[in-house]
């Protein structure tokens, strides 16, 4: 340490330095700062634009289907797919259930749309739902059929409303309870599309006349507890 400092080079010295630091550290801490800014912006930018970028391919991929081209259709939707995409993982269901561009593969088809399902996809749940009942692609399974159904019934698809009340009517997957069958008919005809309708209406006369008024009652407070459960639910 110096001790004889008769011009105050070595106060002067030590006063550079610590402003030096301090300017060094405060520079730093806003270089820090913007740093943490800049990547937050970023992030919230890719991801509010990763799904304006899927939904855009999807189209793309939806117009190769219109036309036929189901290749480049396929080369759309596979990588969106492996990515976790629930609208291109049943769109290659549809692909490979329907054989279109590729040989049928049922067993694909169901693991396509087993992903999507487990994503909230309601078609896909249907018609995962449809392969068990059929036994096509997956063991057959009344029981898991009526599961996947009644997933895509509480989401309000009013196909697999139908096949749900249909379930209950045989006692297949479930126990036969004409109840809740009346029940899913009742909920699914309002929004069914024109033939199903007309089936629905079949099936509900034929359990209207085995109802007992008693019995109607209590389907139709189902059906309204129902709606207050799961419209808040409903997309």
């Amino acid at each position: 340490m110096l001790t004889d400092d008769p011009y105050g080079l070595y106060g002067s010295l030590q006063g550079l330095l610590c402003r030096g630091r301090i300017y060094l550290l405060t520079n730093l801490d806003m270089c820090f700062e913007s740093m943490v800014r800049l990547l937050f912006v970023l992030a919230v930018f890719f991801i509010s634009a990763t799904p304006v970028a899927a939904a855009a391919e999807l189209k793309v991929g939806l117009a190769a289907i219109r036309s036929g081209d189901y290749l480049a259709a396929l080369s759309v939707f596979r990588p969106l797919a492996k990515q976790g995409d629930a609208r291109a993982q049943y769109q290659l269901g549809q692909i490979y259930s329907q054989g279109r561009g590729v040989p049928k593969d049922y067993e694909l088809a169901a693991e396509w749309y087993r992903k999507a399902a487990k994503h909230g996809h309601v078609e896909a749940q249907f018609d995962l739902g449809a392969l068990y009942r059929r036994g096509v692609g997956v063991p057959h399974s009344n029981e898991l059929a009526v599961k996947w159904w009644r997933k895509a019934s509480d989401a309000g698809d009013p196909v697999a409303q139908s096949a749900l009340g249909e379930m209950y009517i045989k006692g297949d997957g479930v126990p036969r309870d004409i109840v809740q069958a009346y029940k899913w008919y009742m909920l699914a005809m309002p929004r069914s599309a024109n033939g199903r309708v007309q089936w629905d209406a079949v099936d509900m006369r034929a359990l209207t006349k085995c109802l007992t008024n008693k019995q109607r009652s209590v389907a139709q407070r189902l059906v309204r507890k129902w709606i207050v459960e799961q419209k808040p639910l409903i997309k």
